[in-house]
């Protein structure tokens, strides 16, 4: 999983990160993708991802425009 992109929803944002899922996961039931980026992000909103690190299940990746 590490350098791929994924589609990512952002659910909301928390301690200097974006928090969302993958399109395929369901909300409070699968881990979570944390994004940082430089853009303003909004909840619901889809975008690219690329993954550069995974803790726990958790994926960690910056947004890709």
């Amino acid at each position: 999983m590490l350098g791929k992109n994924i589609e990512v929803i952002i659910d909301y944002f928390e301690d200097d990160y974006y928090v969302g899922r993958s399109i395929a996961d369901a909300p409070d039931i699968d881990c979570y993708v944390y994004i940082s980026s430089n853009c303003e992000l909004s909840a619901g909103d889809i975008i690219n991802v690329e993954i550069y690190k995974t803790e726990y299940g958790n994926l960690f990746g910056k947004y890709t425009k």
